[in-house]
C-alpha cells in the first residue's frame, strides 16, 4: 500500500502529511490534479469534491475533524435505526456545496447533508446541513465585519 501512494505522490495525485502527536503516521489526501482525475471516475459522477486542502498545514489541521464528522454521521444512523427512522450511511452526503443567493456570499458548504426518513405520521423525508464544531476555531459574528 506505500509503495502504490508513494507513487501516487510521485505521479503529484496525492500528497501526505505526518499527523501530529502520532509518530510516523501520516495522512493522505488528493491534489487538485488528483481530484479533477478522480472526479471522471463514474462512480463519482455528480458527486462535489470536497475542497481540497491548500497546503499540508490546512491538511494536518482538517485531519482530526474528519473523524468527527464521521461519527456524527455514525450517530445519526443508530439514532434512525434505534427509532425505526430510515437514515442510510449514504444518506450523509460530506461537503456539498449549496448556492442559496447571489453574489460570492450566496453559497455555503456544510459538513455534511443528511437525509432522514420518518414514518410517524406519514412518511416524511426530512434534510438538513450538518455542521461538527469542535471548539477550534474562533467565534465569528455574521455578516463578517
Amino acid at each position: 500500500m506505500r509503495r502504490r501512494l508513494r507513487r501516487l505522490r510521485k505521479e503529484g495525485l496525492v500528497e501526505d502529511v505526518v499527523l501530529p502527536q502520532a509518530g510516523k503516521l501520516r495522512a493522505w489526501y488528493l491534489t487538485e490534479r488528483g481530484a479533477r482525475i478522480a472526479a471522471r471516475f463514474p462512480e463519482l459522477e455528480g458527486v462535489t469534491s470536497p475542497p481540497l486542502p491548500e497546503d499540508k498545514t490546512e491538511a494536518r489541521l482538517r485531519v482530526g475533524h474528519i473523524p468527527a464528522v464521521t461519527r456524527t454521521q455514525t450517530a445519526f444512523v443508530a439514532g434512525a435505526r434505534k427509532a425505526g427512522d430510515e437514515c442510510q450511511p449514504l444518506d450523509f452526503l460530506p461537503e456539498v456545496y449549496h448556492r442559496y443567493g447571489e453574489g460570492p456570499g450566496g453559497a455555503v458548504i456544510p459538513d455534511g447533508l443528511l437525509h432522514y426518513t420518518t414514518d410517524a405520521g406519514g412518511r416524511a423525508l426530512h434534510r438538513a446541513f450538518v455542521e461538527v464544531d469542535r471548539g477550534t476555531m474562533a467565534a465569528r459574528s455574521w455578516p463578517p465585519s
